[in-house]
């Protein structure tokens, strides 16, 4: 989430990238006042930067500070071919 004190922007653009001060490309524009973005591309187990741009028909804004965050890692698959074998030791 973000906060911008100015409200004449007309969408906010939202910027990734995989490596710390990188080159980051487009992830997202939402409408302006929108504070909250939720980015559903990245890979799992991955760090990435975040930065975003006011938008306006002037243009657009320098970048807000980079914000990290890490995807939790690949959910294992359930194990498969199980097999269970009862024996009676009673009788």
């Amino acid at each position: 989430s973000w906060s911008h004190p100015a409200t004449d922007e007309s969408s906010f653009r939202i910027e990734r990238s995989p490596t710390a001060g990188g080159p980051s490309l487009v992830v997202g524009n939402v409408p302006g006042g929108t504070t909250t973005f939720s980015d559903l591309t990245p890979e799992p187990g991955q760090s990435y930067e975040y930065v975003v741009l006011a938008v306006n028909a002037g243009g657009h804004s320098p970048p807000s500070n980079r914000s990290q965050a890490t995807t939790p890692p690949r959910a294992l698959p359930a194990p498969t071919g199980a097999r269970v074998e009862a024996r009676g030791g009673h009788g």
